[in-house]
C-alpha cells in the first residue's frame, strides 16, 4: 500500500509540474501575442502618417524596409539583418570559430542597426533621440505613445548614425523637407507672379486726373470723357 501511494503521489506531482510548465508557457505566448498586436497596430498608424501603406506592418522583413524609408536609413541594413539570422543558424550547427566570429560581428551590427533605426524613426516624427532610445528599450510603451499622440506628425527623414550611407553608398536620402521646400518655393513664385499681374492691372486701370477739369481719367484715354480735353 505504501509503495502504491508513493507511485500515486509521484505521478500527481509530475502532472502538477507539467501543468505548471504548460500554463507558464501559455501565459508567455499570450503576452507575446499582445505585444505583437500592439506593435502592429501602432506601426500601422505611424506608416499611414508617413504616407506609407499600413498593412506593411504585418510583413516582418518588408516592414523593416518601410521603416528605413521613413527614417531615411540605407535599405542595405536589411542584408545585415537577414545575414545575421542565416549565419546564426549555420554557426549553431558548426564548431567553426570563423562562423562564430562572423555571427558575433553581425549580431553586434544588428543591435547597432536596431538602435539607430529607433532613433531615426523617432526623430522623423519630431521626437528626440532620448525618446528613440526609450522606444528601442521599451517599444510596448513608447511605440503606442508615438503612434496615438495627437501631436505626432511626420516631419521627414532624419537618419542618425547611418554608417552604410556615410562610408559605403555615400548617397543622400530623399527628404520630405526638400520636397516641401520646393513646393513652398513654387507657391511663392506663383504668388509673386500673381501680385505682379495685379499691380500691372491696377496701374492700367488706376486713373490720373484731367489737367483741365480735374476729373479722373484712365491711362488709356486719349480725351477726357468729362470735358473732352486732349490728354498728354
Amino acid at each position: 500500500m505504501n509503495f502504491k501511494s508513493l507511485l500515486t503521489s509521484g505521478s500527481s506531482s509530475y502532472e502538477s509540474g507539467l501543468g505548471f510548465v504548460f500554463g507558464f508557457l501559455l501565459i508567455l505566448i499570450l503576452i507575446y501575442l499582445v505585444i505583437a498586436l500592439v506593435s502592429v497596430v501602432a506601426k500601422w498608424q505611424l506608416y499611414k502618417k508617413a504616407g506609407k501603406e499600413g498593412w506593411a506592418a504585418i510583413i516582418p522583413v518588408y516592414s523593416t524596409y518601410v521603416e528605413t524609408q521613413i527614417a531615411g536609413l540605407s535599405p542595405y541594413w536589411l542584408i545585415v539583418t537577414v545575414a545575421t539570422a542565416f549565419i546564426s543558424g549555420v554557426s549553431s550547427g558548426s564548431e567553426s570559430d570563423l562562423f562564430s566570429l562572423i555571427s558575433l560581428v553581425l549580431s553586434l551590427a544588428n543591435i547597432y542597426f536596431y538602435f539607430i533605426l529607433n532613433l531615426s524613426f523617432a526623430k522623423s516624427y519630431g521626437k528626440s533621440e532620448g525618446f528613440g532610445v526609450c522606444m528601442a528599450l521599451f517599444p510596448i510603451i513608447f511605440l503606442p505613445v508615438l503612434a496615438f499622440s495627437k501631436d505626432t506628425k511626420y516631419v521627414g527623414v532624419a537618419p542618425v548614425g547611418d554608417l552604410i550611407r556615410k562610408y559605403i553608398t555615400k548617397d543622400e536620402p530623399t527628404t520630405n523637407n526638400n520636397v516641401n521646400s520646393n513646393v513652398n518655393n513654387s507657391v511663392n513664385q506663383d504668388a509673386n507672379a500673381n501680385a505682379t499681374s495685379v499691380n500691372e492691372q491696377q496701374q492700367n486701370t488706376a486713373g490720373s486726373y484731367c489737367p483741365n477739369c480735374g476729373k479722373p481719367v484712365s491711362q488709356t484715354d486719349v480725351f477726357c470723357q468729362s470735358c473732352g480735353s486732349k490728354l498728354m
